[in-house]
């Protein structure tokens, strides 16, 4: 899945993960500069874009065109062509991330609807936070590329206790519209929890509305939250990462 354009949730559903700040397939891997399709741009935080799609960074409106080159904006020659789009440490998603946390905060929480809750002896208030205390909620999806080192860095937060600090992992475990739902997907939720050593409550769906409710169809999404509502959105990996980081975790190798 690519960039057709520069707004971040819109149309885009099960086969979008947010990488390198921005939208990149599900099965990318994570990296600084994964190798290209012939066809798309790409940015030097990883993320891939189709001719058209625009963005602005430092300033300046560059267009994703056709070669595929980046030029600036509305400009017809390709003397100033850039074959990768150097973004620094521009964080892409911070519209989206200020967005996001605006929405949540106009509304009470949506309800979280779980199939199964892994790591859990009881079903726990999952988005309920005791006073004083904060939440980590990750969602992602199985074919998510850039989740799992992010799955890994946060099960070693985990496995820190930090005081007043809890996670909850939130994962899509089928795309309801390629594939059937059954134990399978359970299983394979289970497998991967496992190889990335995850020992925190996750609540196991398979519905794509909850995620648009959630405002998570670009994974991975991380919301912290307090007894009062959402106190920051990390969108991707990248952005994600550092927010672990804050936190205390290991930074994922």
């Amino acid at each position: 899945m690519r960039h057709t354009h520069i707004a971040f949730v819109a149309a885009f559903g099960w086969c979008v993960c947010l990488h390198g700040g921005q939208f990149a397939r599900c099965d990318q891997v994570g990296g600084a500069n994964p190798k290209p399709e012939p066809d798309v741009c790409t940015d030097s935080q990883g993320g891939t874009y189709s001719p058209g799609a625009e963005l602005q960074v430092g300033g300046k409106k560059m267009e994703c065109v056709i070669g595929p080159h980046w030029v600036p904006a509305g400009s017809a020659s390709t003397d100033t062509a850039a074959d990768i789009l150097d973004v620094g440490d521009t964080n892409l998603a911070a519209e989206f991330e200020a967005a996001t946390l605006v929405a949540f905060n106009k509304n009470p929480l949506p309800i979280l609807e779980c199939d199964a809750v892994l790591n859990a002896q009881a079903r726990p208030q999952l988005i309920r936070v005791p006073v004083g205390e904060k939440r980590l909620l990750m969602f992602w999806t199985p074919t998510c590329g850039p989740c799992k080192p992010l799955l890994a860095q946060l099960a070693a937060l985990a496995e820190k206790r930090p005081p007043g600090l809890s996670l909850l992992g939130i994962v899509q475990s089928v795309d309801s519209e390629l594939e059937t739902p059954g134990e399978w997907a359970l299983l394979r939720v289970k497998q991967l929890l496992a190889k990335y050593k995850v020992g925190f409550p996750t609540c196991v769906h398979s519905s794509s509305d909850q995620m648009k409710r959630w405002h998570a169809q670009g994974v991975p999404l991380i919301l912290l939250l307090s007894h009062d509502g959402v106190e920051r959105v990390a969108a991707g990996a990248r952005n994600g990462q550092r927010l672990v980081d804050e936190l205390g975790g290991t930074p994922a190798k």
